[in-house]
């Protein structure tokens, strides 16, 4: 095309070909690349490709936003725990683990051989294990196009093995650099846990002709609600005798902390074989939700709604004995978040649509601001907490000035 590229561009063209177009080889994809920059920018009369053209050559291949290209790994990771304990509340924990491993990873420190990282995510249903791995991915990728999901209950027969190694090698060569996701992965047969085996081991998946998948650019999160039982006994022991603890030396909390984390891995290897659970570099346990960490979410939760409301033009305001309530109703020890969700939606977002829907077709409508209100009945001055049937949520529109 008879234009200077610089080096910046062609290393792009490398990398970035590499990161984004998973189903196709090295060089071919990189030449392509460069090719199609250059072809664009002759008809432009460009005289030096730099690497923004590459970007925008992908910007049209793929939909993503020049802005996501060109971000560098460094800048994606900066404050990465703050950015998940912004969505993901009451597990400082696990998100220092998933953050200390990530980054260790992204300095190349890690074992260059296997996955950038694998987990496995432990802990009663809805405290945030699904959560923690959304996040991720929204920041590491800007979306959660990159993440892959798969149910693993869908794979409990040895004859589903060759199955799910097709839909995971296919998926993995569209989208080399993602989060994998295998949830509930104790439901899935042992012949697909020892499979997996091969791709935490040596980061490569070989199908049955022979062909080699890398997973060496992907993260590898599993969930499950093996151990529940004991996580739930263990927190509930340290929450009725936080006085006892704090009283202990940090050898003999340590102690009881190592003979708690054997109790769970001999409940995993109860189901999985030992060298599968050795394999896997990190086993986070989830913390239960607590009511104040339910208000928090519930405040998030909110939060988005009123942002959802803010693109059709309607604002929601509200007192903190709403939070209070939906806290109240929505805080089960067992289920995690899961109650609130349903509350928010019950008792604030489907009223919500409705009085939205009836506005949006009065021409003559001047109200664009609702209040939420708690109302029900009192006792001594304050509204009875323990009983959901005498409150419920009051809307009012506001008249706009």
């Amino acid at each position: 095309h008879h234009l200077v590229y610089t080096d910046e561009a062609v290393e792009a063209c490398v990398d970035l070909s590499l990161r984004y177009i998973g189903d196709r080889q090295l060089p071919d994809k990189a030449i392509d690349l460069l090719d199609q920059a250059g072809s664009i920018a002759a008809t432009k009369g460009q005289e030096i490709i730099d690497v923004k053209d590459i970007a925008l050559v992908l910007q049209d291949m793929k939909g993503i936003p020049v802005t996501n290209i060109l971000k560098n790994d460094s800048s994606r990771l900066k404050n990465l725990d703050k950015k998940l304990a912004k969505v993901v509340k009451g597990q400082a924990e696990a998100i220092k683990t998933v953050t200390d491993a990530v980054t260790i990873a992204k300095a190349g420190l890690q074992d260059p051989t296997k996955p950038i990282s694998s987990f496995l995510f432990l802990g009663t249903t809805g405290v945030g294990k699904t959560a923690l791995t959304l996040a991720m991915t929204e920041v590491m990728f800007d979306s959660t196009d990159n993440l892959i999901r798969i149910d693993m209950s869908e794979f409990s027969e040895r004859e589903s093995l060759d199955r799910f190694q097709d839909l995971l090698t296919v998926q993995v060569k569209r989208k080399p650099y993602c989060i994998i996701l295998l949830d509930e992965i104790e439901k899935a047969c042992t012949a697909v846990h020892d499979r997996l085996l091969q791709v935490l081991d040596a980061g490569i998946l070989r199908d049955k002709r022979g062909r080699s998948t890398s997973f060496k650019n992907t993260i590898i999160i599993m969930t499950t609600n093996l151990g529940a039982e004991l996580i739930v006994d263990n927190q509930i022991y340290e929450a009725n005798t936080a006085e006892k603890f704090l009283n202990l030396t940090p050898n003999e909390i340590a102690r009881k902390q190592d003979a708690f984390k054997k109790e769970v891995n001999m409940e995993l290897t109860n189901i999985f074989r030992p060298e599968f659970v050795n394999r896997i570099e990190h086993k986070v346990i989830f913390n239960m939700l607590t009511r104040d960490i339910i208000k928090q979410i519930a405040y998030n939760n909110l939060a988005t709604l009123s942002e959802r409301m803010a693109v059709h033009g309607f604002k929601l305001v509200y007192e903190d004995d709403l939070i209070d309530y939906l806290a109240d109703i929505g805080t089960d020890v067992l289920n995690g978040a899961r109650p609130l969700a349903r509350c928010i939606e019950e008792e604030v977002s489907a009223p919500v649509a409705m009085y939205i829907m009836r506005l949006s077709d009065d021409p003559a409508n001047n109200i664009h601001t609702l209040k939420a209100t708690v109302v029900g009945e009192k006792l001594g001055g304050q509204l009875q907490s323990h009983l959901k049937g005498s409150r419920k949520v009051k809307f009012t529109g506001i008249i706009d000035d």
